[in-house]
């Protein structure tokens, strides 16, 4: 796979919006799915694209990852589950704001 990112428009954390530069297929994305599945890749990318979007200042929600990764927004929060389950945390817009978090 070749790397490819993309200019996306997501809500800021402080307010507004703010352009992300996000990496839809990432170093290791072929292999993680040759070797772990559709699955894991899903969820590496997950990871991956929730984290840029912190990195720059905002955080995006289940409606904009389940249109970048082309699922449905319940799948996603079933990765969700299964990556905090593993002890990693997944900053995502709405979540954090119930955890009593700044979104």
């Amino acid at each position: 796979m070749v790397e490819a990112t993309l200019i996306y428009e997501a809500r800021k954390a402080s307010g507004g919006n703010g352009k992300l530069k996000l990496t839809l297929v990432g170093a290791g994305d072929a292999e993680t799915l040759k070797s772990e599945g559709v699955g894991a890749l899903r969820r590496k990318r997950l990871v991956r694209l929730a984290g840029e979007a912190v990195d720059q200042g905002c955080l995006i929600s289940y409606k904009d990852l389940s249109s970048l990764l082309f699922t449905s927004i319940s799948t996603l929060k079933r990765d969700v589950t299964q990556i905090e389950r593993q002890g990693c945390g997944v900053p995502i817009r709405g979540r954090m704001k119930r955890r009593g978090q700044e979104s």
